[in-house]
């Protein structure tokens, strides 16, 4: 994980970004679309976690 940094390393979100988007015929990603995307999975997985922490509660289930 590069200095300073939380969640999911660049470096993981550089490989499945370069993967797919070869797959689409991408030939080159930006730093900025790398960083970009990275926000967006945290996100997705935040928003995740917190309905899973709310379908717990609401069966009264410990986490």
């Amino acid at each position: 994980m590069e200095r300073g940094e939380r969640g999911s390393p660049m470096a993981v979100v550089e490989r499945i970004l370069k993967q797919k988007g070869e797959q689409a015929g991408v030939t080159r990603v930006s730093d900025k679309a790398i960083r970009y995307l990275k926000q967006e999975l945290e996100d997705i997985v935040l928003e995740i976690a917190k309905e899973a922490v709310s379908l717990a509660n609401h069966g009264k289930r410990q986490l």
